[in-house]
């Protein structure tokens, strides 16, 4: 029999070791999730990317922007286009496997603007000066079926793209089914309008005039300014 002494110590012995034991097993490093509030701004607005990390990190390491070399959880930037962000966080663990977000940065021009009647022209500034234009309406000609379902409106779109110079691009891309290649000089204006100039028009690679005469489908669009509507 142990002295009641000694009982008292390895009962506290064998305590602390459980107690050590579930903690290691227990200890991992922290896992973390990256958010940007908000997430898309213009350019030259702030957004604040928060990074939440269990169990608690205890530093941080960031890249990405004016992120990279920030300690703590919490990073502001003002960024002037599009920037990807990242960090890990970091306890007596370990580190995170890397958390990531974006912070979207709209153009000055970026919008939906009236193309024609029932068409709508929508353009975004990505990756830096490119610019990308839609031209969207609803097709309801003649129905269409997909599979067992007729569908009597389809939405249709023309897709472009082109560099931006100032307050001027050229948008090139294909329109009428991929049918024709056309391109547009665009000037976007100080009320918000974008004036809109016809540049060339051909006929697709492998589309004959025979089954479409591009050139007279599209060359008496004048030139014309249309609205911002969004």
């Amino acid at each position: 029999m142990f002295p009641s002494f000694w009982r008292r110590t390895l009962s506290a012995f064998t305590l602390a070791a459980a107690t050590l034991f579930v903690q290691s097993a227990n200890a991992s490093p922290p896992q973390c999730t990256l958010t940007a509030i908000p997430a898309m701004i213009s350019a030259g607005a702030s957004s604040t990317l928060t990074a939440n990390c269990s169990p608690a990190a205890t530093s941080f390491e960031w890249s990405g922007g004016t992120c990279a070399g920030t300690t703590s959880s919490n990073c502001t930037v003002t960024p002037s286009v599009t920037t990807p962000y990242s960090v890990f966080g970091i306890n007596a663990d370990g580190a995170s496997t890397v958390a990531s977000a974006a912070v979207f940065t709209a153009g000055p021009y970026d919008g939906v603007y009236q193309w024609d009647p029932g068409y709508y022209l929508s353009v975004h500034r990505i990756g830096g000066d490119t610019l990308v234009g839609t031209i969207y309406w609803v097709y309801t000609a003649n129905t269409v079926q997909v599979g067992t379902r007729v569908i009597s409106e389809a939405d249709t779109f023309d897709l472009l793209h082109g560099q931006m110079v100032g307050s001027s691009a050229t948008l090139s891309g294909s329109r009428f089914y991929r049918a024709c290649t056309l391109s547009y000089d665009l000037t976007f204006n100080a009320d918000s309008s974008l004036t809109v100039q016809q540049k060339s028009v051909s006929n697709s690679p492998g589309v004959s005039t025979a089954d479409v005469d591009c050139a007279a489908k599209y060359n008496s669009v004048p030139v014309r300014t249309i609205t911002k509507i969004f």
